[in-house]
C-alpha cells in the first residue's frame, strides 16, 4: 500500500498539469463546436486550431494564478535545501545548455514536415518560455523526483524522471528533444542542488527555441548541419570541463 501511494504521488502532479491543459482545451473545443454547428470532423478540427491560439491567454492565466501557487507550495513542503547560485554559475549553466539547444533545434528541424513560420505572440512566449518551464521543473524535477527517490535508488529515480518527462511530449522529435534537454535540466538541478538553476536553464532554452522557430525555415540544410555539429562539439567540450569540476 505504501509503495502504491508513493507511485501515485510521483505521477500525480505532472498528470495534473496535463489534465489542466486538456480540460481548458476540451472546454474551448465544446464552446467552439457549439458556435459552429455546421462544421464536422476534420473541418471542425482544422478551424479550431487557429481559434485556440487566440485563447492562449486563458492557459497563461490558469497556469499562473491557479497552478503555479499550488505547485510551488507543494514543492516547498519537501524542504529541499537550495544552495546559492551566483552570476558565474548562471553563465556556466547557459554556456552548457544553449549551444546544445541551438544544435538540437537546427538538426531536428530537418525532420519536421509541413512546418509553418509562427506568428509572434507575447502570450505564447510567456506561456512556453516562462510559466511552462517553471511548472515543469516544479512538477517533474521537483515533486515527482523527490517522491520517486523514496521508492527507487537515486540513479533509477533520475532515469525514471527523465523518461517520464520525455514521454510527456508529443511526436518523435519532441520526445527526443525533451529526453536530451531533460537530462541537462536534471544534471544542472542536481549539480547546483538548486531547482532555481534548472528553472533558469529551462526558461532560457525554451525562450531561445521560441525565437529560433522564426528563422529555422529560412536556413539552408547544409548550414544547419554544419552549425549544429559545431555547436554540439562545443557542448561536449563544455560538458567535459564541467564534469571534471564535479
Amino acid at each position: 500500500m505504501k509503495k502504491s501511494k508513493i507511485i501515485i504521488k510521483t505521477i500525480f502532479w505532472p498528470v495534473l498539469l496535463w489534465i489542466g491543459q486538456f480540460a481548458i482545451s476540451f472546454l474551448l473545443f465544446l464552446f467552439f463546436a457549439s458556435k459552429h454547428p455546421a462544421l464536422e470532423g476534420q473541418a471542425l478540427t482544422k478551424a479550431f486550431a487557429p481559434f485556440i491560439e487566440t485563447q492562449a491567454y486563458l492557459f497563461l492565466l490558469w497556469n499562473t494564478l491557479i497552478f503555479l501557487p499550488i505547485f510551488y507550495r507543494k514543492y516547498k513542503k519537501y524542504k529541499v535545501g537550495n544552495n546559492g547560485i551566483g552570476k558565474g554559475d548562471i553563465v556556466s549553466i547557459l554556456l552548457l545548455a544553449l549551444p546544445l539547444c541551438v544544435s538540437l533545434n537546427l538538426i531536428l528541424s530537418l525532420f519536421t514536415q509541413n512546418a509553418v513560420k509562427p506568428t509572434f505572440s507575447i502570450i505564447i512566449l510567456l506561456s512556453t518560455g516562462v510559466i511552462g518551464p517553471i511548472l515543469e521543473e516544479l512538477s517533474f524535477r521537483g515533486i515527482a523526483l523527490e517522491e520517486s527517490k523514496k521508492l527507487l535508488s537515486k540513479k533509477n529515480a533520475y532515469i525514471f524522471i527523465t523518461l517520464f518527462f520525455a514521454f510527456s511530449h508529443q511526436g518523435i522529435t519532441q520526445i527526443f528533444y525533451a529526453l536530451v534537454m531533460g537530462s541537462i535540466f536534471l544534471f544542472i538541478k542536481e549539480k547546483y542542488k538548486n531547482i532555481n538553476a534548472a528553472i533558469i536553464c529551462h526558461i532560457s532554452v525554451n525562450t531561445l527555441s521560441y525565437f529560433l522557430s522564426f528563422f529555422l525555415l529560412s536556413i539552408s540544410i547544409p548550414y544547419k548541419i554544419f552549425v549544429s555539429c559545431l555547436l554540439f562539439v562545443l557542448f561536449v567540450l563544455i560538458l567535459h570541463k564541467q564534469l571534471k569540476k564535479t
